[in-house]
């Protein structure tokens, strides 16, 4: 947790939303709701002038040290047009 703090303090400027662990998942369909599982365990919501500065800021991420293959997955999120 210490490690994390550390890489938050250091992106403070870029985090919109520090996140939080996930845990239960519900997967919504037409016609039925389910549980589900995935890779994902939490999430973060950074803001960056383009993609790849988005993810340049998780090269040092404590999560991706943790364990031999250990991923973080940055996704681009559009503008809601008004």
């Amino acid at each position: 947790m210490n490690a994390w703090v550390v890489w938050a303090r250091k992106n403070e400027r870029a985090l919109i939303d520090p996140g939080a662990p996930l845990f239960r998942k519900k997967r919504v369909m037409a016609r039925e709701v389910e549980d589900f599982t995935d890779s994902k365990t939490g999430y973060t919501i950074v803001e960056a002038e383009r993609h790849e500065g988005a993810a340049r800021l998780f090269t040092d991420h404590p999560h991706v040290a943790l364990l031999l293959g250990h991923s973080i997955e940055v996704s681009e999120c559009l503008p809601v047009p008004s």
